[in-house]
C-alpha cells in the first residue's frame, strides 16, 4: 500500500484470534498452489473477518460464490513477497506493503485483509485481470465507463456490494483486496484506531 493518511491510525488491539475460513466460501490458497516458499496451505483470518465473509457469501445471487485466494500472512512471507515484486524497480509503490514500515502494518499481517474473487457454480470467474496483476486494469473502477466493460464491471460491482454490505472496505488499486479492522479500514470508517494490528500464527 502507498503512503497514506491511514498511517496515522493507531492500533487498539482486540486480541481476536485467527480462525479458519468459513465453509460458505471456496479456499484456493494462491501462493501455496504456486509453490511459494513459506506460503500457508490453509488460509486463516480474524474471527470477525471470517464471520463477515460467510455473511457476504450468502448475500450473493443463486449459483454465485466467493473464492478466497489469500488471507493472513506471516511477516516473513510478506517480506518475501515485497522483495520479489520490487526487484522490478518499474513497479509503482503501493501494490505490496513493506513489512519494515515504521507506522503502517501490512493489511494481510493483521488477519483483516482478504484477496477474493467470485465463482459461478463453483468455478472461479475472471474479473478482468489475473490476481496480483499490477496494472491499471486492476483498479476497482477500471471498467466504469468503458465500452468493453461487461461482464467485468457488473461482476466487480457484485463483489463490492456483497462485501461492503457486511462492513468490508475495498482497496481502490486492486479489485480483489478487501479488509476489515486494519488501518486502511479504520481510516475509511473515520475511526481513530484500528482493532487489528500485526498478529502471529498463534494469535500473539
Amino acid at each position: 500500500m502507498p503512503a497514506h493518511p491511514s498511517v496515522a491510525i493507531t492500533i487498539a488491539e482486540s486480541d481476536e484470534p485467527l480462525v479458519p475460513l468459513p465453509r460458505e466460501v471456496i479456499e484456493l490458497a494462491y501462493y501455496a498452489n504456486e509453490r511459494w516458499p513459506g506460503a500457508s496451505k490453509s488460509l486463516r483470518a480474524r474471527e470477525s473477518v471470517s464471520s463477515r465473509l460467510a455473511a457476504a457469501a450468502v448475500r450473493l445471487p443463486a449459483d454465485f460464490g466467493i473464492v478466497v485466494l489469500d488471507a493472513w500472512r506471516s511477516t516473513q512471507f510478506q517480506r518475501a513477497l515485497y522483495e520479489h515484486y520490487y526487484r522490478d524497480s518499474s513497479l509503482a509503490p503501493g501494490f505490496v506493503s513493506d513489512p519494515e514500515h515504521q507506522l503502517w502494518i501490512p493489511p494481510h499481517e493483521t488477519g483483516g485483509a482478504l484477496d477474493v474473487s467470485l465463482t459461478w457454480k463453483g468455478q472461479p470467474l475472471s474479473l478482468g485481470t489475473e490476481f496480483d496483476s499490477f496494472t491499471h486494469k486492476a483498479r476497482l473502477d477500471a471498467y466504469e465507463g468503458s465500452r468493453d466493460a461487461e461482464p467485468f464491471r457488473s461482476l466487480r460491482r457484485l463483489l463490492v456490494a456483497a462485501l461492503t454490505a457486511v462492513d468490508f472496505c475495498p482497496y481502490p488499486e486492486e479489485w480483489w483486496h478487501f479488509s476489515y479492522g486494519d488501518q486502511h479500514w479504520a481510516y475509511n470508517k473515520g475511526l481513530p484506531a484500528a482493532p487489528y494490528g500485526r498478529v502471529g500464527p498463534d494469535g500473539d
